[in-house]
């Protein structure tokens, strides 16, 4: 694996419906690197 990917993140969002919360989550090596909840409207 070169520098360029091991430096690379993904994100992603998850709505739970029943609660209305929003989670945002930054995912870099297989691993999660941060988690935060976030407003409802920039909820993807």
């Amino acid at each position: 694996m070169n520098e360029s990917e091991t430096d690379a993140s993904s994100f992603t969002a998850w709505w739970n419906a029943d609660s209305r919360q929003c989670l945002s989550v930054e995912i870099r090596e297989c691993k999660i690197t941060m988690a935060e909840g976030i407003v409802e409207g920039s909820c993807l």
